[in-house]
């Protein structure tokens, strides 16, 4: 809804840029705090400082989380920002309004 929002409101500066920077923004957040979040409770579990491996096995277990940003990313999004886009009437090179 947020992606939508923001689309809808700075239709006349949008670059697809920017759409993906609204949609993959917050999913990055939130695979870095399930990261954070699973890296604090597997470092209480073990009381000890983290290996590179179970970084890497923490990372992997919360991947997934990034695959939330695909479907807006998508053709639902392109499409919207597509039909938001102004329409432009000119009539004899002048700009009708």
């Amino acid at each position: 809804m947020m992606s939508v929002l923001i689309i809808y409101d700075g239709w006349q500066n949008l670059r697809l840029i920017d759409v993906v920077g609204v949609i993959v923004g917050p999913v990055l957040a939130m695979f870095v705090a399930h990261v954070f979040s699973a890296a604090m409770a597997q470092h209480v579990e073990v009381a000890r400082i983290l290996t590179r491996r179970e970084w890497g096995d923490i990372i992997r277990m919360q991947a997934p989380f990034l695959l939330l940003c695909v479907p807006p990313l998508g053709v639902i999004i392109l499409l919207i920002q597509v039909f938001l886009q102004p329409g432009k009437a000119f009539s004899g090179g002048v700009a009708l309004g």
